[in-house]
């Protein structure tokens, strides 16, 4: 059996940067399903982009796909045969849908029934033609996050052409309007229509073409042309991630070049000058070797380097009618006074249902003082977190963060900088957006950690209140990136000993006496609490702790997470000892017991055995040296003061009957498994443990 190689591009308008990565990704799972739907086996997928282009190349194709042999299920024999000894109809459909005869059919023994059988057997078809008739699945798979129509098709943008060829044979497909061929096209200006001959060429004729194919190969050469530049000019210039990969996607033939804007310019603060040079230009920022930041730019042409002067003075010009907006929004927001920013948020809706930013404010207001008493926090630091989070969300009025969202926050803190406020407001300002997104950087602050919790908080009890929270993939007021950012505020050190759900009792009575919950507590509950938990048990997850460990830990509750991820590191190292296992084995076996229990306390004077005794006895001083582990948030001591009762509750069991007929002896023996089985489950659910067989 011969091997080639396979090359499928599909031509298109410039896609939007955002999209290219994601439809890469989706054409080489795509293309690899398909070739193992059909059997056709393969060596290797490669896959290329740009903005006009997504390509794969599959290497090593056979030329013939593998050969059937299958043993197919049918229906039972009470099904296949008549009551007359022959086939049924469901038979003969059976062997017409399996491409067999009735005579091939056999009725074989499975699991004490007798069903029927067909071994099929399909000789392989040629690959060329499988890929002609059906490859086109393959491209029907794609989900683009957003499409357009034209004509009557349907995709990010309108397809323009295809190529697909099988060694040197060109692969009619026809999708979207057009059937595939062996030309492509170059750079839309340096480029020009070329045809490839043999699929494993595809790189080095574009390439001809003014076009990188490979988008790691161009991100490459975006940083290498970087670092040549700062090497250059004694520059620093810090390469954001995000705003990199977005380029690499923007351009065919990267050329990097730098430019200059007027130094009168850096009177304004550094973050709105490199934002608006990142967010609206896709500029990278210039900084010396101190880490100061210069009035240059780096810029990424999508060209050769003919006329980059040229080139430098038109992005020059657009920058600087750029930063001059952004130096007069900063001017004049300068010239109003807090209070008239404070105003205008009465007029900006918050979310339909839960008021405006002005009443927003005041129920953070109300949530932050109440965690700040909480905290026991003394007057001045209340009177400043009170202060903070009246100004906490004035910025979004200003005409800075109008034009520039990213700014949210920054701003906020330099206006209450330059209207008098005390740093110690104006920094909390900033520092409760913190931390904004997963692996961010936390609060700085004890008040800013505070006025987050208040923020985020009173977002998700509000909108879970009103019946709103995310479905499937959907989530487009980003309630798990705010839910996730929560539990990062509660495991640190500022809120170490903070009860999560006391936070979330303090916030669902603001909301109530607002009216703003439509729920009854216990749908509340048991919409919101899930939907923390499954955040929590990803959070564990990143942590790398064995998944049975994560189910132990997020069953048995996590209101103070921090001391939560202490308990799922202890089991963790715990997992391997011997002693771990007859420890896990008396705990789990008590709860199953105690599933059985009633709410009737337990009586010290209905203990008839020994065993009994003595174990409740070792309860409560497990529970006082439980109770005296976890004030002093203390897992390992938490742990060992219930791993004390192994040896009573193995006793226990070995010299007692539970279920004994007498009722009061055996609801008192259940009720003592109950209570031991409450503290135990608070450490962990046991039975979530898993040990290899």
């Amino acid at each position: 059996m011969s091997k080639q190689d396979f090359l499928l591009e599909v031509g298109v308008e410039e896609m939007p940067a955002r999209y290219v990565s994601e439809l890469t990704s989706q054409l080489e799972q795509n293309t690899q399903k398909w070739f193992e739907k059909y059997r056709i086996s393969f060596e290797q997928v490669t896959v290329f982009s740009t903005p006009r282009r997504l390509a794969v190349l599959v290497s090593g194709v056979a030329d013939r796909q593998a050969d059937l042999h299958e043993e197919v299920k049918g229906p039972p024999a009470r099904i296949a045969k008549t009551p007359e000894g022959e086939w049924s109809k469901a038979a003969e459909g059976f062997a017409r849908k399996n491409r067999v005869s009735v005579d091939q059919l056999e009725l074989r023994e499975l699991k004490g029934e007798s069903y029927l059988f067909a071994d099929v057997h399909q000789p392989g078809g040629e690959t060329l033609g499988i890929m002609s008739s059906a490859f086109h699945e393959a491209l029907q798979a794609f989900q683009p996050p957003k499409t357009m129509r034209w004509d009557k098709y349907r995709f990010v943008r309108p397809v323009r052409w295809l190529v697909a060829l099988f060694g040197t044979c060109i692969v009619p497909i026809s999708w979207a309007g057009v059937t595939a061929g062996n030309f492509t096209r170059g750079h839309r200006f340096l480029g020009e229509e070329v045809e490839i001959s043999e699929s494993a060429s595809y790189e080095d004729i574009l390439r001809g073409q003014y076009v990188i194919a490979n988008a790691e190969e161009r991100k490459q050469a975006i940083i290498q042309q970087i670092h040549y530049l700062e090497e250059e000019n004694n520059w620093i210039i810090p390469i954001h991630e995000e705003l990199l990969e977005e380029v690499t996607n923007l351009v065919e033939y990267p050329t990097a070049l730098s430019g200059t804007f007027d130094e009168a310019f850096l009177q304004v603060p550094d973050p709105v000058l490199i934002i608006t040079m990142r967010e609206h230009q896709r500029y990278f920022p210039v900084q010396d070797l101190e880490g100061k930041l210069l009035p240059f730019f780096i810029t990424i042409r999508n060209g050769d380097h003919q006329h980059l002067a040229l080139v430098a003075k038109g992005n020059e010009k657009v920058l600087s009618a750029r930063l001059a907006d952004a130096r007069f929004f900063y001017e004049e927001d300068l010239k109003t006074d807090l209070s008239a920013f404070q105003a205008k948020l009465e007029q900006i809706v918050f979310f339909e249902g839960l008021g405006t930013m002005a009443d927003r404010v005041r129920r953070i207001q109300c949530i932050a003082q109440q965690i700040g008493r909480l905290l026991q926090l003394d007057e001045k630091m209340l009177q400043d977190l009170d202060r903070a989070a009246s100004l906490c969300k004035f910025d979004l009025a200003t005409q800075m963060v109008g034009e520039l969202p990213e700014l949210e926050g920054f701003m906020g803190k330099v206006y209450a900088q330059a209207a008098g406020e005390t740093p110690e407001v104006a920094i909390v300002i900033d520092d409760h957006h913190k931390p904004r997104f997963a692996g961010d950087e936390m609060p700085d602050t004890l008040l800013g950690t505070i006025l987050s919790v208040a923020d985020k908080m009173d977002t998700l009890c509000a909108t879970f209140g009103i019946g709103i929270q995310p479905t499937g993939s959907q989530d487009p007021y980003g309630l798990r990136r705010r839910a996730t950012g929560l539990i990062q505020l509660f495991l640190s050190e500022h809120l170490r000993g903070v009860e999560m759900v006391e936070v979330i009792q303090i916030v669902e009575q603001t909301l109530r006496l607002h009216d703003l919950v439509k729920q009854s507590p216990e749908q509340f509950s048991a919409e919101l609490y899930p939907f923390l938990i499954h955040r929590f048990r990803n959070i564990l997850q990143d942590a790398n702790l064995r998944y049975d460990v994560v189910e132990a830990i997020a069953e048995s509750g996590f209101s103070r997470p921090a001391l939560a991820v202490e308990r799922a590191h202890v089991l963790q190292a715990k997992l391997d000892r011997e002693e771990f296992k007859l420890e896990v084995e008396g705990f789990t076996r008590v709860a199953n017991l105690a599933a059985k229990a009633d709410d009737t306390p337990v009586r010290p004077d209905l203990f008839v055995e020994t065993s009994e005794k003595q174990l409740a006895k070792s309860l409560e001083l497990a529970n006082e040296a439980y109770r005296s582990a976890f004030e002093s948030e203390n897992a390992l001591g938490m742990y060992d003061a219930i791993a004390g009762l192994t040896p009573e509750i193995h006793h226990f069991f070995d010299h007692v009957m539970v279920m004994v007929e007498e009722e009061q002896i055996r609801k008192n023996r259940l009720a003592l498994l109950r209570e031991i089985t409450n503290t135990t489950r608070t450490f962990a659910a046991f039975e979530q443990i898993i040990f290899p067989s």
